[in-house]
């Protein structure tokens, strides 16, 4: 029920007529705003884990709208923090019997904390996770998103001048 819900919602084909108005200025993306959101659930994450299941649902349901974009490095991001989280956090249970799992899950936990920081700060910035060049090979394919912005300028400092 949620996909189908999300599914209308970033389908600008079944926009709702009170709603074309707002669109004649061109679609608002939504992947900026799903990117934070699923940040903020990998945060939640650290007390409780069922966010984070709940946000890479949401990653796998809406990545095809980033796709080719700036976003879709930290749509990626995301997914493979879910998935490697899951993996240490299984292997760090299973070996805690013989004490060695204690280890594996507080750098698990740690790494995990650096992954949603370091992302999470990118974002903000409006920073892909990986170089241009990478992005442009790895992640472009055939289906291109449309109307999702480029990414912004990152803030600059200057001397005496701030932000």
């Amino acid at each position: 029920m949620l996909a189908a819900y999300m599914r209308r919602q970033m389908d600008h084909n079944h926009t709702p007529p009170a709603r074309m108005a707002n669109l004649a200025a061109g679609p608002r993306p939504h992947g900026p705003v799903l990117a934070h959101l699923v940040y903020g659930l990998q945060a939640v994450s650290l007390f409780t884990g069922v966010p984070m299941l709940v946000g890479v649902i949401v990653n796998y349901l809406t990545r095809g709208q980033v796709r080719g974009t700036w976003l879709d490095s930290h749509y990626g991001w995301q997914i493979r923090t879910f998935w490697y989280s899951l993996l240490w956090t299984v292997l760090g249970s299973v070996t805690a019997v013989i004490l060695v799992g204690y280890v594996v899950l507080a750098i698990a936990y740690l790494w995990l904390i650096y992954r949603i920081a370091r992302g999470w700060m990118n974002l903000a910035n409006g920073v892909p996770i990986y170089p241009a060049d990478r992005i442009s090979t790895q992640f472009t394919n055939s289906h291109p998103a449309p109307d999702i912005p480029p990414a912004p300028t990152p803030r600059q400092w200057t001397p005496g001048g701030g932000v």
